[in-house]
């Protein structure tokens, strides 16, 4: 199979050099720690890269590898990219249409959804492109195609999560985090990135010990508190709403003046 596009000059020295399918062992020896997606990806590269090594083209074998490499440390590896393969004319437009179709598709959540077919259909159509840029197999070309689309036709969109709350309490007349409320807020970013979550609501509370004016500043420093801790894990600031509830409408109701432990927290709720 021909050598992907832009490293055409580099595996030629390589294999005159003995250099070339190299790769292969070092991706071996890397150990996927992503998703379930990420993990039957780097399967399927490892498989691709060893199949072109048993062909002799170490540079495609070396590519895989690569691949195979990046994604078991967690890089975004994107399906081939149109122009990165030199294609034979006429047959851009299946393999345009194809690609659209697999990017729509894992955009909507088919690697969770369907991890393995997701895997199976990226892997496939990175084959599929290969072999058409080399255009010597017939067989193969036809196989690389008629695989991405059994997978294809295996993807099942995301299900959509039921809305999570999470309750993250202050001492009296405070908006420190401490190491409980760390934890809780660790495990909010963590669920909005591996359960699908797209919405995130903040409400802020205080109990009714205090003067209402300060007790809705203290709220909303309690609020700003949880959103800054959320972003730092990895939660986009447009993802999160605040809303200042101050001593009203509380959880716990209470006569005012009362401290309550219970009513002084920020709730995050989650939802897709």
């Amino acid at each position: 199979m021909n050598r992907i596009l832009g490293i055409a000059g580099v595996a030629a020295a390589c294999l005159a050099l003995a250099a070339c399918g190299t790769r292969l062992e070092t991706a071996r020896t890397v150990v996927p720690s992503g998703t379930d997606f990420d993990t039957a990806l780097y399967g399927e590269y490892i498989e691709l890269s060893q199949f072109e090594y048993g062909e002799s083209d170490y540079g495609d074998s070396d590519y895989y590898a690569d691949r195979a490499i990046m994604v078991a440390k967690g890089e975004a590896v994107e399906p081939t990219a149109m122009d990165a393969r030199m294609l034979p004319a006429g047959t851009e437009g299946d393999l345009s249409n194809a690609r659209q179709r697999l990017a729509a598709a894992l955009a909507s959540g088919a690697k969770q959804g369907s991890p393995k077919p997701a895997a199976r259909a990226q892997a496939m159509f990175d084959c599929w492109m290969e072999q058409q840029e080399e255009n010597r197999q017939p067989a193969h070309i036809a196989m690389c195609r008629e695989e991405f689309e059994k997978a294809m036709a295996q993807l099942q969109p995301m299900k959509k999560p039921d809305a999570k709350s999470y309750r993250v309490y202050f001492a009296h007349d405070s908006n420190f985090l401490d190491q409980a409320a760390e934890e809780t807020i660790a495990n909010a970013a963590k669920a909005f990135g591996m359960d699908g979550f797209a919405n995130v609501a903040l409400y802020g509370y205080t109990d009714t010990s205090g003067d209402v004016t300060y007790n809705e500043d203290l709220a909303a420093r309690r609020a700003a508190a949880v959103k800054g801790a959320l972003e730092a894990r990895g939660v986009p600031a447009s993802a999160i709403k605040m809303s200042v509830r101050g001593e009203f409408n509380l959880p716990k109701p209470t006569a005012d003046g009362v401290k309550e432990q219970s009513n002084r927290l920020v709730i995050i709720r989650m939802a897709p």
